[in-house]
């Protein structure tokens, strides 16, 4: 292994005169490199780049700084490599010193399919089979390393290099060395791109301390303007943290909701470690073996938790609203619809807005294009699908703020609500039997995919297939549409006081207890058994989540109604109904910040729970903060925008009618 790593990494070992036992006890960096020399000029075309390596291989021999340095920061063997210890770094910082001034550049490599028996490859060979043995997609993890070249040398010059090295070698190794794989001083250009992103934000931002400075200075006067109240910082945040006790709300929720979404975070943290350098990568075999840890790979069943919620409360509010007086010339479905492009676009558009634009000048380091290329080439390419909502069938494999799927899903059935909601008003049976007749469906049809597919179930499965069937409108319909008649009932007995046998109440808290236990472990079977059934995943993929949100409904219709005890105290918060005001802001960055943190890494960490941990109280400080920013800035004032626009055409209306009935 020290064999090829040596070879790849600093260009420095004539395989044909060198072993690996050799390599053990001869790790002489400065006198190996000429021992490949020629073979490394000759794989350059005359021009500037030739001429830089032979600057560098001269300075290395006379031992000037700026040579030793080019050549130190490469990245060098390491000890774990049967441990999972293949991502090496190097030194990214010293690569791009003034005095320096080269090119940092992750190679990324994996063996071909060969018969060679040549011993190097082989032991790299054994040593990613059994690092995605049992990962199942985890397996994505990338061996690399990073070296450290003059300027000129572009990355399809390095790749013909490495190429003719491996060939000569025959080391059996295919490389990746790309344009985003390199990073060095003045590759950030300013774009006029940029420079309107600049502009967008500073009238944003400048509209918002306008607003604010207003507002501090007119507190205790009359005849203020409203439009600018409304976009005030101070304002909207006294708004924030302000909580109000109301018979009409179900309180319960808004620790459900919180605490889903502190879970979605956590979720989305571990899906990331597949591109973060660990020195014991290995260990994520055991990981994923241990019950514990089915708590953080069940995750995503909070997405559910949401989907549900959504429907439960754009239910019980359009009865609330229309009662059972509804007449459909009342209905504006317009404005029905506006109010929910107001309500999520803005801050949706400035997030795709800074990812399209702006985001390369926020962070460098070795990973940072790299987790670049995850976000800004999609963003570039399907930001209008992203702001229509329909990107989970358009693009399904969208990087760009990829966790929009979920906007794009609950907007589609938002959109689609009053299909059902108006005929629940004169013919609930029915609306709701039809209802059930669309959930059964959205179970079958997840079932069938599911088996004709061969699918998985969902841990960390970042098959397009599974991705495609994971983020689509008919297959989440489930989980909303349970929501949207348990809205239904909730408003239907909201005035009214349940008497329930304290036996059946406690034997209903059991059984929910019981479903949501069995939805989280349910993981761990499968991993445990490791041996992959298409009937148990697709029964699994079908009836999980379906499971899971009428457990979760059980849990809301109790604390609503007075069943819940300590729970719905805990869940009812006051914390947690100002978290809820920020977790829009919250739920768009997380994933930028988790992103961010990890391309701006500089070295291998060690895995395991307690450090990844530690690392996500900080994650979820972050994400609050600038969460709370964003939901000042972006999300509050063009709601309240959208109020006063439609009071005062509700005004205009009633007094052009007063002026008719007067007449």
């Amino acid at each position: 292994m020290y064999h090829f790593v040596l070879i790849l990494c600093v260009w420095c070992v004539k395989a044909q005169e060198i072993n690996s036992n050799d390599l053990l006890n001869n790790l002489d960096l400065i006198s190996n490199i000429f021992a490949i020399q020629n073979d490394i000029i000759s794989s350059v075309p005359n021009g500037e780049c030739k001429e830089d390596l032979f600057k560098l291989f001269s300075a290395v021999g006379n031992h000037e700084i700026w040579g030793l340095k080019m050549v130190d920061s490469w990245a060098k063997p390491q000890m774990g490599l049967l441990t999972g210890n293949i991502m090496h770094i190097g030194n990214y910082d010293e690569c791009l010193e003034d005095d320096v001034d080269g090119q940092y550049c992750s190679v990324i490599i994996k063996p071909t399919v060969s018969n060679s028996s040549n011993s190097t490859n082989i032991i790299f060979e054994e040593i990613l089979k059994q690092l995605q043995q049992q990962l199942g997609d985890l397996g994505n993890i990338k061996t690399s390393f990073g070296i450290c070249t003059p300027k000129s040398c572009s990355p399809p010059t390095l790749q013909e290099i490495f190429n003719n090295l491996s060939n000569k070698f025959n080391l059996d190794l295919e490389f990746v060395i790309e344009d985003f794989l390199c990073d060095f001083k003045g590759k950030k250009v300013f774009t006029f791109e940029a420079l309107i992103g600049i502009i967008i934000f500073f009238v944003i931002i400048s509209l918002i301390i306008v607003a604010t400075i207003y507002d501090l200075l007119t507190l205790q006067k009359k005849g203020r303007i409203n439009v600018l109240i409304s976009i005030s910082a101070y304002e909207n945040t006294k708004k924030i943290f302000s909580t109000t006790k109301s018979d009409e709300n179900i309180s319960c929720l808004n620790g459900i909701k919180f605490i889903s979404m502190l879970w979605i975070i956590l979720g989305h943290k571990y899906m990331i470690i597949v591109y973060v350098p660990y020195i014991n990568t290995k260990i994520l075999e055991k990981w994923v073996e241990n019950p514990f840890n089915s708590t953080i790979i069940a995750a995503s069943f909070a997405v559910d938790t949401f989907f549900l919620i959504s429907g439960l409360l754009v239910s019980y509010t359009f009865f609330k609203h229309h009662g059972n007086n509804f007449q459909l010339k009342n209905f504006n479905i317009l404005k029905y619809w506006m109010h929910r492009l107001i309500r999520l676009t803005p801050s949706l558009a400035a997030l795709i807005l800074f990812l399209t634009t702006l985001v390369q000048y926020f962070g460098n380091g070795p990973l940072w294009d790299i987790m670049l290329k995850m976000t800004q080439s999609d963003c570039k390419q399907n930001w209008w699908a992203i702001l229509l909502y329909v990107q989970n069938y358009v693009y399904p494999s969208n990087n760009c703020a990829s966790q929009a799927w979920y906007l794009a899903v609950d907007t589609q059935m938002y959109f689609l609500a009053p299909i059902l909601l108006i005929p629940l008003v004169k013919w609930p049976r029915k609306t709701i039997f039809a209802t059930i007749i669309l959930i059964v469906a959205s179970i079958i049809w997840a079932f069938c995919v599911s088996w004709n597919k061969d699918l998985d179930l969902m841990y960390y499965n970042y098959s397009l297939d599974f991705y495609s069937f994971y983020i689509s409108t008919h297959f989440r319909a489930s989980s909303w549409l349970i929501g949207l008649i348990l809205g239904y009932f909730l408003f239907t007995i909201r005035n009214k006081k349940l008497l329930i046998n304290k036996k059946l109440i406690i034997l209903l808290w059991i059984i929910s207890i019981c479903v949501i236990l069995a939805v989280v472990f349910g993981h761990f079977s499968f991993i445990a058994i490791n041996q992959h059934s298409r009937i148990r995943s697709s029964i699994f993929n079908a009836f999980s989540r379906p499971a899971w949100c009428l457990a979760i409904c059980w849990i809301i219709f109790a604390c609503s109604k007075g069943f819940g005890g300590v729970i719905n105290r805990f869940l009812s918060l006051k914390f947690f109904e100002i978290g809820v005001k920020i977790s829009y802001g919250m739920y768009l960055l997380h994933v930028f910040e988790i992103l961010y943190t990890v391309g701006m890494g500089r070295v291998a960490k060690y895995f395991s729970n307690e450090e990844e941990l530690k690392i996500i109280w900080s994650d979820y400080v972050t994400v609050m903060f600038f969460g709370l920013i964003w939901v000042l800035i972006f999300e509050l004032p063009p709601i309240h925008l959208e109020k006063l626009l439609f009071n005062y055409k509700q005004k205009n209306k009633n007094v052009l009618n007063g002026i008719v009935l007067n007449k």
